[in-house]
């Protein structure tokens, strides 16, 4: 069946899925720039006053959205799109900013002092340049001029709303978009554009939603929003121009309009794939990756991926980045090969790319399982030199992707380590604290474990600053480290998880097994149901296994059996199997005349691609189930899944039972 003809059916077929979002608090106007105002030139776009060009100083978190619109800038076709900015003359030039005498002569309306409404307009403009970052606008002190421009919006034309809109950040920045007096100023604004949009054409309400942009606040403008909605009905009518700089308006809001469809937006990109040039990839990848939005088909990520790799050695560091990340959120092991040569086109481009692209690199294979070792290497080396040059977060990054892929890091897994020991570090972790027990448990599947951090990191204060109560799925590494503490450190007397927090968050992060005859049940848990009813059927006495997760958390199951001092198999005691599901599952001392077995079934997410090497992750797991007192034995999912008849999977199962006799 023909692809695009497939994508057509789907999508009416296709049911809405409910998405929560989790959204962080943006604190908008903080520390936002300036734009340089200029005189416009004859024949310049829809600002018909004034100009302006791309900001040059914003927060880092803004920094990815500085680069997508540079890259519209950039491309021909978005020039209409965009408020347009001429050559920089500079602010000298520029004496008084005053709105054109000849603007909308039909309007003779006066404000509430007998001046027409065009003084209030020029008025407005000229307090903002001189109150650049000296008055907020909501200062009383020019209380009289908002109100008066802000009662006269109406009769403004749609260019002179555009400068009004414009000029708002010329004002000290307030500290919340939310604060009362603020949001009376820009709201009003908002309703105006809101109330003349159904009469602007789509390319106009690109170049208000750029004005919205440049004040920090386009998340929060309801025209905003309002022109999403309203293009996302008609996403698969839009030309690419316009797609591409739909997507950059949705990557700026961060989430999906409600009752949208999705497969909406994969079905028009799909159309215009072929079209598309790095930079409008870049963009794309933003919007899709912002809103947490897969790319369900390999073939239209292969498609992205290879667009961009064809210009691997221009691209710079946040475009690459941003790619990543789509990359990495988007891919699976049916897309390892296509991500592998991904990683394979840039490596040549490591040593001139930020320490955050390369990261970012480094961890676009982990969902694919695929890991590209001379990459990694080569990231690794990277960080080895420049470690003073990484935040927190890459180094949080770096520790995933290296541990996981078990590369050759001994040496900068304890650089890290002495690094997050550092006074000058002490600032970021106290910002970016959950970032701490991340790194710490990737560190500790190499073995290296730090008492002091460790212990600060259970302490209930740093969980409670960093957490809050009632979070406790989002306390998966705290867990890691309780466990670490209380297996892999004899000597520890630090903090630990008092019993009810331990259970909580266990509950929360453990696997649960589905019944065999649910509609929906994961290859994993059929493969695990197979075993363990051949298992059973192969010892003929269901009291001498028990199924269970020893250590829950690394949602995996085990077969427990017990065997005597003679190597003959025994029932499980009573005391093991009797221990709740979300509890570790620890032999008692009092059975030194047993030997405890577990049969571990591993996934196929427990290797990497196309390899029998376990993951970093599930090397642990292996590592402190022996430190528990068990024997392991596993079961590989490639060969279980490659016997194909039931005496065949008896025979394995004699196997690995015939090792635990023994």
């Amino acid at each position: 069946m023909n692809l695009l003809k497939f994508y057509s059916q789907q999508n009416l077929l296709l049911k809405q899925c409910t998405k929560t979002w989790v959204t962080c608090h943006n604190k908008a106007f903080l520390n936002v720039s300036r734009h340089s105002v200029l005189p416009l030139r004859s024949g310049g776009g829809y600002g018909i006053y004034f100009q302006i060009r791309p900001m040059t100083r914003f927060p880092y978190r803004h920094h990815e959205n500085m680069n997508g619109e540079k890259l519209l800038r950039s491309l021909p076709g978005y020039k209409h799109l965009l408020f347009e900015a001429p050559e920089e003359d500079g602010m000298e030039n520029c004496e008084r900013a005053q709105v054109s005498q000849g603007s909308a002569s039909k309007y003779q309306s006066t404000t509430g002092d007998g001046k027409r409404w065009r003084d209030s307009v020029n008025t407005f403009i000229e307090t903002a340049y001189s109150c650049q970052d000296e008055l907020p606008i909501t200062h009383p002190k020019i209380q009289e001029v908002i109100e008066n421009v802000l009662a006269d919006l109406k009769w403004c034309s749609d260019d002179e709303l555009c400068q009004v809109l414009y000029h708002v950040r010329y004002f000290l920045p307030c500290p919340s978009s939310k604060d009362p007096a603020f949001m009376k100023v820009w709201s009003r604004i908002d309703e105006e554009c809101l109330l003349r949009h159904p009469t602007w054409s789509l390319d106009f309400c690109f170049v208000v939603a750029d004005l919205w942009y440049g004040i920090s606040l386009a998340r929060f403008s309801q025209f905003h929003w309002t022109l999403i909605k309203k293009l996302f009905r008609k996403v698969n009518k839009l030309s690419k121009e316009h797609f591409v700089r739909f997507m950059f308006c949705l990557n700026l809001n961060r989430e999906m309009p409600d009752n949208s469809n999705p497969y909406d937006l994969e079905y028009s990109l799909y159309k215009l794939v072929d079209q598309l040039s790095a930079e409008e990839v870049v963009v794309i990848a933003m919007a899709f990756f912002k809103t947490q939005t897969h790319i369900r088909d390999p073939q239209l990520m292969k498609a992205l991926m290879h667009t961009v790799m064809k210009t691997s050695d221009s691209l710079d560091s946040i475009s690459v980045a941003a790619v990543a990340k789509l990359t990495r959120f988007c891919t699976d092991t049916k897309s390892a090969e296509d991500v592998w040569q991904f990683q394979e086109k840039f490596i040549p481009e490591i040593p001139k790319l930020s320490i955050a692209a390369c990261t970012h690199l480094a961890l676009s294979g982990t969902n694919s399982l695929s890991p590209n070792q001379e990459l990694i290497q080569r990231v690794v080396d990277r960080l080895e030199e420049n470690m003073e040059e990484a935040r927190l977060k890459e180094l949080e990054r770096i520790s995933l992707a290296m541990t996981m892929y078990n590369a050759d890091c001994d040496k900068l897994c304890n650089m890290i380590a002495d690094e997050l020991q550092k006074p000058e570090r002490a600032d970021e972790i106290r910002k970016y604290g959950r970032c701490l027990p991340a790194i710490l448990h990737f560190l500790s599947i190499r073995n290296i474990l730090h008492s002091d951090l460790i212990s600060m990191c259970l302490s209930k204060e740093f969980r409670d600053t960093y957490y809050g109560r009632g979070k406790e799925i989002f306390q998966r590494e705290i867990l890691c480290l309780d466990v670490v503490a209380d297996l892999e450190i004899p000597t520890y007397n630090g903090n630990r998880l008092g019993e009810k927090s331990f259970n909580l968050i266990m509950k929360k992060n453990m696997m649960r097994l589905k019944s065999p005859t649910s509609i929906k049940v994961s290859l994993y848990q059929k493969c695990v149901f197979g075993v363990t009813d051949t298992v059973q059927l192969v010892m003929r006495d269901k009291s001498l296994c028990h199924s269970c997760g020893i250590l829950p958390h690394h949602h995996t199951v085990a077969i427990v059996v017990c065997t005597n001092s003679e190597g003959h198999f025994v029932k499980v005691p009573q005391h093991l199997t009797e221990i709740e599901a979300y509890k570790i599952k620890k032999i008692s001392k009092n059975d030194t005349n047993l030997t405890y077995h577990a049969i571990v079934i591993m996934g196929r997410n427990s290797y990497l691609f196309k390899s029998r090497e376990l993951t970093g992750q599930s090397q642990l797991q292996i590592r402190q189930t022996q430190k528990l007192g068990y024997r392991t034995h596993m079961v590989h999912y490639q060969d279980w899944d490659s016997l194909r008849d039931e005496e065949q999977r008896k025979s394995y199962i004699n196997n690995i039972l015939k090792n635990c006799s023994e």
